[in-house]
């Protein structure tokens, strides 16, 4: 039995079935590589792209003026708040053309955020490759 998360628990052939392959058969790790260059962010445009058409926050909005609307407790409205954050979309087209454009300043606090990546190790450093990391330990774990 192959456990995913705690949560998600699948048999082998019901995981077979989900995949329409067997694992053992046709995961072949050779394929993949650890040796991961740097990523260079060459400019396509002349111009800076606006910071407008990096995001957008229609929905964010919407949702934002609906829970100020109502009369919520503050410690509930706070929480919605933040919640309504994961409907902003970001172009990240977009986001890699304004990032060849900006400062070095710039440049780090957007790969801090995850707006770009850069380099691998930085990535993991950071923790955006942690969910890829726990999803390989469990499979590996799940083999023994």
């Amino acid at each position: 039995m192959l456990k995913i998360h705690s949560f998600l628990i699948f048999g082998e052939n019901m995981l077979k079935t989900e995949l329409l392959f067997d694992i053992d058969d046709n995961f072949n790790r050779d394929r993949y590589t650890n040796a991961i260059s740097k990523i260079q962010y060459v400019p396509k445009e002349q111009i800076i792209p606006s910071e407008f058409s990096l995001y957008n926050t229609e929905k964010y909005d919407s949702l934002v003026k609906d829970i100020k609307s109502k009369n919520l407790p503050k410690d509930i409205e706070k929480f919605l708040l933040l919640s309504a954050t994961r409907h902003i979309v970001f172009n990240y087209a977009r986001i890699a053309e304004y990032y060849c454009h900006v400062d070095k300043d710039i440049q780090e606090l957007m790969e801090k955020s995850g707006l770009v990546i850069i380099d691998f190790d930085d990535a993991l450093e950071n923790g955006y490759v942690d969910l890829t990391k726990h999803l390989e330990e469990l499979y590996n774990n799940a083999e023994k």
